[in-house]
């Protein structure tokens, strides 16, 4: 499976001890955060709650069970707290050409981390690539309205969409099921496999 072979390669970028920003669920950072515990590593782990759909509860209670320790606070306060961290970690939900999805904010906690002048990795694997590198925002997810504001009264917009496109260049450093690789590099690794579009699927 491609998260776990990426899982040990993240894992040994971490320092024993070491603070790691997440925002919101990935499977790249549970595994990988994961094997670190199970290397002796005791990563120390941030996590942004991701309100819209409350995943950063689901990468808590998932690192818990591996003996992790987990600290979860606010998406906005994560990025008022990114000087404490040793790094910042973002899962990839699909990649394309020179762009990858995230959650959103992810953006914004990037810009932070770099102000603070604390390195970024982002965790993706040949899987992740999209057929021909064309990337979307998924359609379901500015339509399904229900975790933003359950029978929000009429007249209210709702900005539901919990991801956004990220340049991949405001990532320090790439982690992949390859090891350390540039993400131009992984995109085209990727190129010879067939990949689903599973994140832009109808849902």
């Amino acid at each position: 499976m491609p998260c776990e072979r990426l899982a040990p390669f993240a894992a040994a970028t971490l320092g024993r001890g070491d603070v790691i920003a997440v925002l919101g669920y990935s499977e790249h950072s549970a595994r990988a955060l994961a094997a670190a515990q199970r290397a002796g590593l005791e990563p120390r782990v941030l996590v942004g709650e991701m309100a819209s759909d409350q995943s950063g509860k689901r990468l808590a209670r998932e690192l818990l069970a591996h003996g992790v320790q987990v600290r979860v606070t606010w998406d906005l306060a994560l990025l008022a707290a990114v000087e404490e961290a040793d790094h910042v970690w973002l899962g990839c939900e699909a990649a394309g050409a020179g762009r990858f999805i995230a959650h959103r904010g992810a953006a914004l906690l990037l810009e932070r981390a770099r102000a603070a002048e604390v390195p970024s990795r982002g965790l993706a694997t040949a899987s992740d690539l999209l057929p021909g590198g064309e990337l979307e925002l998924p359609a379901w997810g500015a339509r399904e309205t229900d975790d933003l504001w359950c029978f929000a009264p009429e007249g209210v917009e709702l900005d539901a969409q919990p991801y956004e496109l990220v340049d991949a260049d405001r990532v320090d450093a790439w982690t992949t099921d390859a090891g350390c690789e540039a993400f131009a590099d992984l995109c085209v690794r990727a190129l010879r496999s067939e990949v689903a579009p599973s994140l832009t699927a109808v849902r």
